[in-house]
């Protein structure tokens, strides 16, 4: 019990899962989410540990799925859709969303793969634009917007210039 949780499950999926669970209880509070306490992750921790005489009886189990079972199947199944882990840019690249604590929701990939994406992804039922970080090819951020559509109108024609000039070899329409 003194080392925790995060002993036994990979930090960052706990931390994302109990991130998405908060931002679903921020945005959506009529449902009922449950609080992701201290003391709830530590009867998780009781529930794995059963009929386990060792560190490594404990450590060869998937104590993430006891986590998960915090949840109802119903409200795992709203989990997915109003607060996904990923979103699916134009060309089919996967990228990962991220929830900062008291901030919006992030996602950050190179500015190709949001060619042909007229408007900011959503979340939240359509509800919550995210913050979109466009990389450029050096993976920095070139721009931080909730408004893909303005940045394609007004900032993306001179961006585009400076970008095609320092990275000849990558294709900017």
């Amino acid at each position: 019990m003194a080392r925790g949780v995060k002993t036994f499950v990979p930090e960052d999926a706990l931390v994302t899962f109990c991130a998405r669970v908060a931002f679903c209880a921020r945005h959506d509070p009529g449902a009922g989410w449950p609080a992701l306490t201290p003391a709830a992750l530590a009867g998780v921790l009781v529930r794995a540990a059963h009929a386990c005489v060792s560190f490594a009886d404990l450590g060869r189990r998937d104590v993430m799925a006891f986590v998960r079972e915090l949840l109802a199947p119903d409200e795992l199944a709203a989990l997915v859709r109003f607060a996904p882990e990923h979103v699916v840019l134009s060309g089919g690249r996967r990228a990962r969303i991220h929830y900062p604590e008291r901030q919006a929701p992030f996602v950050s990939s190179r500015l190709q793969d949001f060619f042909g994406l007229a408007e900011t992804p959503k979340i939240a039922g359509g509800r919550v634009p995210l913050v979109v970080h466009l990389l450029a090819p050096n993976q920095r951020a070139v721009q931080v917007t909730t408004d893909l559509a303005s940045f394609w109108r007004t900032h993306y024609p001179a961006l585009r210039k400076q970008l095609s000039r320092r990275y000849p070899k990558h294709k900017w329409p």
